[in-house]
């Protein structure tokens, strides 16, 4: 549980934050909503909690729709003169006729998007606290491997809300479940249920999907390999994410023998320098195999060594017809949304 000076000292950011929403709430704030439907992607705290593989979920069931889908972000953390973070280039790289713009001034990024083509539908990236563009569904990501109901809000704790905030959603993802206890998990959607006032929660977990062979020196994957083929295997991890347990949790989970694992802060940039360090640990552990995530991909180069990246979906263990229910209901559309 939070220390009794975290919750102090997170007494006023909590308050503030209440206070704002009201505020908007009441009007005094101004809002615009855009002339489409709007779904918001979102979570109760920083740092990573799975919106990313969220945001990848919603664009595979909005296309297998047939229907056309835009990405709005700040772009937190982009370099000085790109256009995309490592979160855009992730999406990029799997949906690379995506539109998607990145500015923190999204009214006006939400223009630009707009005026590039038409969209059936406009997805806001972490956008759970930005109030100034209206939504028609709200989606908030709580990490099962970071519990809310533990935390108390910044600037000890990780929370940008109360743990309240949360009945402004319309549905909660419990993400991260790989590895959970099923006692751990009933906890969890308790005290989601509980802190929304009965909103819908739908269990996840990261289900690896494809495990990218790289060369040295190379940015172009070499194989695209089964990440069952990592059992039994020795392998060092590198990242530089939000919730670096949850990837070595999903590693071991395939059977991997996780020598070392050296984490960063989350969207670190890899120097050379650094990288060769990390090379050098490696085959000091005598590791067969370097493994990194996805989004540290868009932030390494060319690999100085052959290096593996593992590449992740989300998967919805319970109550999945929820999501598409909503979607067909904000789309318009019944039955399958066909």
């Amino acid at each position: 549980m939070a220390s009794l000076a975290c919750r102090l000292l997170g007494l006023p950011y909590g308050i503030l934050a209440a206070a704002r929403v009201k505020a908007y709430r009441l009007g005094l704030f101004p809002s615009d909503r855009p002339p489409l439907p709007v779904i918001s992607v979102g979570n109760l705290s920083v740092g990573g909690t799975g919106k990313t593989p969220l945001v990848i979920h919603l664009l595979e069931m909005l296309r297998r729709r047939g229907l056309r889908a835009g990405v709005l972000s700040r772009g937190y953390a982009k370099a000085k003169g790109e256009a995309l973070n490592d979160e855009g280039r992730l999406l990029a790289g799997r949906f690379p006729d995506l539109p998607q713009v990145q500015d923190p001034d999204r009214l006006a990024g939400a223009r630009r998007l707009l005026a590039g083509g038409p969209l059936d539908a406009l997805i806001l990236d972490d956008a759970f606290q930005h109030l100034r563009i209206g939504r028609d569904l709200d989606l908030v990501c709580l990490s099962a491997k970071r519990p809310w109901f533990r935390d108390c809000p910044l600037p000890l704790g990780r929370l940008r809300e109360f743990p309240s905030a949360l009945k402004r959603a319309h549905l909660l993802v419990l993400t991260h479940l790989e590895g959970v206890e099923d006692r751990e998990v009933e906890l969890l959607k308790r005290k989601a249920r509980e802190d929304s006032g009965g909103k819908p929660v739908l269990p996840a977990r990261h289900r690896p999907r494809a495990w990218l062979s790289f060369g040295a020196g190379s940015r172009e994957k070499a194989s695209e390999r089964d990440p069952a083929d990592l059992a039994g295997k020795r392998v060092f991890l590198f990242s530089a994410i939000g919730s670096p347990r949850a990837f070595r949790t999903t590693v071991e989970g395939l059977g991997a023998r996780v020598l070392g694992h050296r984490v960063f802060r989350d969207h670190h940039r890899f120097r050379p320098d650094e990288l060769e360090a990390l090379a050098a640990e490696a085959r000091r552990l005598d590791a067969q195999e370097i493994l990194t995530t996805e989004k540290d991909l868009a932030r390494t180069g060319a690999f100085p060594f052959p290096a593996g990246v593992l590449q992740v979906d989300l998967e919805i263990l319970e109550g999945k017809e929820l999501l598409e229910e909503e979607l067909d209901r904000l789309l318009g559309r019944g039955g399958d949304g066909k």
